[in-house]
């Protein structure tokens, strides 16, 4: 309960000084005593700017209209950006269609290739073989052919045929 005493008195002491604009940092400054008084006194506002504004800050309705402007730039381009996002939302769907569309397509390519692959080495195979029917097919008929040759040389010779060698 005291903590909070003591809190709060803090807070209640900093928002006085910092509404009544008191500096507590570097206390002012004594005037100097002054033994002789001035004969004029002029007097003086403390500060005597203070009901001129200055150009360098802005005042509260430029800085208020600034910002709305800011607002309605900010606004416009959002606008813009959440065009850009929808379009290429679109974009990304027919993408995502052409998409499937390809694979099917190329799962069906896929398996016509293996189809085909799988015909060419089945004709592959059956060629192979055909081939090898055919060069066995000239091995005989050369075999048979000789064969036949050396029947007719060895009748050339029991007939008395000359060998010419």
């Amino acid at each position: 309960m005291k903590r909070i005493n003591i809190s709060i008195t803090l807070i209640l002491t900093a928002a006085c000084l910092a509404l009544s604009a008191c500096d507590i940092a570097q206390p002012k400054p004594q005037p100097p005593a002054q033994t002789e008084r001035p004969t004029q006194t002029i007097r003086q506002p403390i500060d005597a700017n203070r009901f001129q504004s200055t150009p360098d800050t802005p005042t509260a309705v430029e800085t208020s209209i600034k910002l709305s402007q800011e607002k309605a730039d900010l606004a416009d381009k959002l606008l813009q950006q959440k065009d850009i996002n929808k379009g290429l939302s679109n974009d990304n769907v027919l993408l995502k269609q052409k998409n499937r569309q390809l694979t099917t397509e190329l799962e069906q390519a896929n398996t016509e290739l293996n189809q085909t692959n799988r015909l060419l080495m089945d004709t592959r195979t059956e060629l192979d073989d055909w081939k090898a029917k055919i060069l066995e097919f000239q091995k005989e008929s050369r075999d048979t052919d000789k064969a036949q040759l050396e029947a007719l040389y060895k009748m050339l010779q029991i007939l008395g045929g000359q060998n010419e060698n």
